[in-house]
């Protein structure tokens, strides 16, 4: 297959000049929120560290499950002995055993009674369990928020940028045309130099709108676990990078990122979710202390074993008179009860009972603080509502009043730091209009962690 000339002409400069193709071409980078989010959680160190901690939470109530069973063991034994006592049996003396005895068979023991000790220690661990995989729920809650929090600012940083390169524009086109009158002798040169210090503003704010852009973009990839090979010390929108400003270096990386419509934004439940894995996570912990305590408690009173023995046996007479092998069954029963320990049993059991309390506070605290957290949030999200419209107001009047004084300016009836003055209201007025958008986005996202949606499974 050949390739086209021109495709060969650019395939070899950008091998010869990789630097200078880059710069010519930078990278298009496209986003949208649920990437974002998927790629964080399933790159999330944190999460995995979650999950693996509640697996092994799982295998360790599962280690607690099998000293409730019965345990079944084969057991074996091999002895020997250089001296065997003598025995009389009338006028012969014979040998009262053998120099070598074995015993090998099945063994099984079982706790028939210990007032639930065991039951409880069992059902405490699998209450940790539980609280483990709340733990990672919480996690991944954690995780998201992270991934919107850092997508939102990004998004407020490209609109920042793509503001900042309109008003740099505008500084660029009121300068040359400033500068020609003064040129021309209908302008002062004050005039024509605060109008160039005005330009040099933008240019400094637009750079810098950049490097936040960079940082933003730079948490988002580290978040999802992308290789950041690519140049991001420029970024742009691309409606920016259609329009390029004139005298700015040329773009590394040209960013598009979606923004989710009002019809796509979710309903969330009128109170703080009851079932938030935070407070589940405590509450869990407290049942596991309350369980462990009954269980310590229980170490105190009598308790029951059953064990039962089969053995292949070595050998089958105490004298040595032609020995053989021989199965022999024993079954038994035995009872204990602790008579003195200075206080074990009764001092761990109200450890346990003191860490069930203070998981409970810990419970009540974190529910206060998510409703603390939750009210916060849809009040500020309610006065961002009413700021929303009002940015809107403010943004179309003071961009109409821009261009009215810069007519007026070029009339003579008023002075450039007016004008200098109307398209900073303006410029102001339309980032506050995207910070508003950004600060909304960022309460749903909180609302959302806190309460979850009305038609959250």
């Amino acid at each position: 297959m050949r390739f086209p000339n021109s495709l060969f002409c650019l395939f070899v400069f950008s091998l010869i000049f990789p630097s200078l193709a880059r710069s010519q071409y930078p990278t298009k980078i496209s986003l949208t929120l649920s990437e974002v989010e998927k790629n964080t959680l399933q790159h999330s160190h944190a999460v995995a560290a979650a999950r693996a901690q509640g697996q092994a939470a799982q295998h360790g109530a599962n280690v607690q499950y099998s000293f409730v069973m019965p345990r079944l063991t084969l057991e074996g034994n091999w002895g020997y002995a250089t001296a065997i006592p003598d025995v009389q049996l009338g006028a012969i003396k014979v040998p009262f055993g053998t120099h070598i005895n074995t015993a090998i068979g099945p063994a099984l023991d079982y706790t028939l009674w210990d007032e639930g000790s065991l039951y409880h220690y069992w059902k405490s661990q699998l209450a940790l369990a539980h609280s483990a995989q709340d733990q990672v729920d919480l996690q991944k809650r954690e995780v998201i928020l992270a991934a919107r929090l850092a997508y939102f600012q990004a998004q407020l940083a490209l609109e920042q940028t793509k503001l900042l390169a309109d008003s740099l524009s505008l500084s660029l086109a009121q300068y040359h045309d400033i500068h020609t009158r003064y040129r021309g002798g209908t302008s002062s040169k004050i005039d024509s130099l605060t109008s160039h210090q005005d330009v040099l503003l933008r240019q400094s704010q637009f750079r810098q709108a950049q490097a936040d852009l960079a940082s933003s973009l730079r948490e988002i990839f580290t978040l999802m676990g992308t290789p950041q090979s690519f140049d991001l010390s420029r970024p742009v929108s691309i409606s920016t990078y259609k329009k390029m400003p004139s005298g700015v270096k040329p773009a590394t990386a040209v960013i598009k990122l979606d923004s989710p419509t009002q019809e796509e934004l979710p309903l969330f439940r009128s109170s703080p979710d009851a079932a938030h894995p935070e407070i589940q996570a405590f509450a869990m912990q407290e049942e596991s202390s309350k369980l462990a305590a009954k269980a310590d408690a229980a170490q105190a009173l009598p308790k029951i074993q059953l064990s039962a023995r089969s053995y292949y046996t070595y050998p089958d007479v105490a004298v040595d008179i032609n020995p053989t092998y021989l199965y022999q069954n024993t079954v038994g029963v035995m009872a204990s009860v602790p008579l003195f320990e200075a206080g074990k049993s009764a001092e761990k059991s109200k450890q346990d009972k003191e860490m069930a309390e203070a998981a409970r506070q810990q419970k009540e605290e974190a529910f206060e603080n998510l409703q603390r957290d939750y009210l916060k949030a849809r009040d500020q999200l309610s006065q961002l509502k009413d700021q929303s419209k009002i940015d809107a107001e403010t943004t179309d009047e003071t961009s109409e009043l821009a261009r009215l004084v810069y007519s007026a300016y070029k009339a003579g009836h008023i002075t450039i730091v007016e004008v200098q003055d109307a398209d900073l209201r303006e410029l102001e007025a339309a980032i506050q209009a995207a910070r508003t958008q950004a600060q909304t986005s960022i309460q749903i996202a909180t609302l959302d962690y806190i309460a979850g949606e009305k038609n959250e499974k």
